[in-house]
């Protein structure tokens, strides 16, 4: 028996058999339904109103009971993803459910200096040909558009990797394609509908630029490649988290198969460059190139936020890499008032002055926090005591969505605020982050304080307001002329091997540099993880101005 699910209030219809979740009805169509975990009612953020005179729906579950809280309840609400069908139903999603689901803003790219390094001679004799280099993020897919010719960037773009419809952190999706009978092709067909859009925003829907294209370079974590290949994803999903290989690829467009065509010319080149192991992916050896440590003496410290965050640490000689998971809290996620970096946001709070003052990016008025928007109003907390050293919410104000909360004064009638289980969220985030630069360090033979240098790389460094960051204790407390915010240097990374066969060389001493030590097995991380829960951390000695 078939059912219709009719989703309000934009009325997309899908049928569906019965038995089918709203959640799955929903990814089925494309629609962007809210969902951080594994689909058994954990995030709580896939949240629906079903047609109360709907009779062909299973009965409310505990775990929805639990999450939704008795006033949700009472009104109808259901979680999406442990809501399942068996006859025709209309179904409200909240406009809080959806993410946002359309290109992303995307700053001015970098311009990069490529004065030292020639033009690719495969293209010198051809009267026109554009090269992409693409990132895939876990959360964004970020595009560049390149004459070959000359170097130059004609144009970029981003939009929001269309995955997240089946978890925020890529161990969520890896279990989902091992468990799920067709997860694994349908990981694939919605990375390839997100390149795709991508694809078109850069080309501009230009048939003649499209034939003009001669090749694409793609980064990525170790889940990222491997979806993007169609590879098995079992061993990405169990201890050791160990990728199936982890050399480069080339191959044509044509020989990608897959259930969705990727929109390109059967002959352009694919070059998909290599791991370095577990989720340390080519995205941290490209920004590494990018930001040329691999030329310095001095010592340096490379942090790339986000839900899977990437850090190294070395110098020329030698570079220590790691990865921890760090949550979705950095990019907005598991937040009850999270989004993404997008028009709206908010990325700075101020509540020193008599007024609050918040901004928010692009100056649009505030829908949400983003990650450095969190981090930003935490800091403030802490400054004014109403968040504690051990992370506790002394003086909540008001409630969002039934938990206690601070809640920001603002002149809308959104609220807007840090739950208690926010704080906790982006505690544990920070403390991953902290933690893993400190082992590494260790392993180094140098005080984490006394690193020379500090990239913070990624969509989340670009906007973190630093000095909050370090009095939180995502950072030690370094000199402001130390930190150098890196941009999207994993996209810059991508784009200097798309236009140079020389730093497609400097890539591979790169990678020849680099040394992976592993988190989870490693027997000084959870204490260091501990200590660095603290706010900002209970070494005080390496906070003080």
């Amino acid at each position: 028996m078939n059912c219709e699910i009719c989703f309000l209030p934009m009325k997309v219809r899908v049928v569906v058999p019965a038995g089918t979740t709203v959640l799955e009805g929903a990814r089925k169509v494309g629609l962007p339904l809210a969902s951080l975990c594994t689909g058994n009612g954990a995030c709580g953020k896939c949240r629906i109103i079903p047609d109360r005179k709907a009779e062909g729906l299973n009965q409310l579950t505990l775990a929805e009971k639990l999450s939704l809280g008795a006033e949700l309840t009472a009104r109808g609400y259901r979680l999406a993803c442990l809501t399942q069908v068996s006859c025709d139903v209309a179904i409200e999603i909240p406009a809080a459910s959806l993410r946002a689901w359309v290109p992303l803003a995307k700053e001015a790219a970098k311009v990069l200096d490529l004065s030292s390094y020639p033009p690719r001679r495969d293209y010198k004799e051809a009267k026109q040909a554009w090269g992409i280099a693409v990132d895939l993020g876990t959360t964004t897919l970020a595009g560049y558009l390149h004459d070959l010719k000359s170097q130059s960037l004609e144009r970029s773009a981003a939009v929001p990797n269309p995955q997240t419809l089946y978890g925020a952190d890529i161990l969520t999706r890896a279990n989902y394609g091992v468990n799920s009978p067709e997860g694994a092709k349908e990981l694939r067909a919605a990375l390839f509908q997100g390149l795709n859009e991508l694809l078109i925003t850069l080309l501009q829907g230009s048939a003649g630029l499209r034939r003009d294209v001669e090749r694409i370079v793609l980064v990525g974590n170790a889940f990222m490649h491997h979806s993007f290949l169609g590879l098995d994803l079992l061993s990405l999903s169990q201890y050791p988290f160990a990728p199936l290989f982890t050399e480069g690829v080339s191959l044509r467009v044509a020989d990608l198969g897959g259930e969705v065509p990727l929109l390109l010319e059967p002959a352009t080149l694919v070059e998909v460059l290599p791991l370095v192991g577990g989720f340390v992916g080519s995205d941290l050896l490209a920004g590494l190139l990018a930001t040329g440590v691999i030329h310095s003496p001095d010592s340096f410290l490379y942090v790339d936020l986000g839900t899977n965050s990437e850090v190294a640490l070395g110098n020329k000689e030698r570079i220590l890499v790691t990865s921890t998971s760090a949550g979705p809290a950095f990019e907005g996620g598991a937040m009850e008032c999270g989004m993404q970096a997008q028009p709206g946001a908010i990325d700075e709070v101020d509540l020193a002055s008599p007024d609050l003052t918040v901004r928010t990016i692009h100056n649009l008025p505030p829908l949400g926090l983003c990650g450095s928007g969190a981090i930003s109003l935490l800091a403030e907390l802490l400054k004014k005591g109403i968040v504690d050293g051990r992370g506790h919410l002394l003086r909540p104000n008001g409630l969002i969505k039934e938990q206690a909360a601070y809640v920001l004064d603002l002149p809308n009638e959104k609220k807007i605020g840090l739950t208690a289980r926010d704080i906790g969220e982006l505690q544990k985030a920070k403390a991953a982050v902290y933690a893993a630069a400190a082992v590494l360090a260790a392993e180094f033979g140098i005080p984490l304080h006394k690193i020379s240098r500090v990239y913070v790389a990624g969509a989340f460094g670009t906007y973190l307001p630093l000095d909050q960051a370090m009095s939180i204790g995502l950072l030690p407390n370094y000199h402001p002329e130390a930190i150098i915010p890196a941009g999207n240097a994993a996209g810059d990374g991508a784009r200097m091997v798309l236009v140079s066969e020389e730093l497609r060389q400097e890539l591979g001493q790169v990678l020849s540099k680099v040394e992976l030590l592993n988190m989870g097995v490693h027997p000084s991380f959870m204490a260091e993880f501990i200590k660095a829960l603290f706010f900002p951390h209970e070494d005080l000695l390496w906070f003080e101005s």
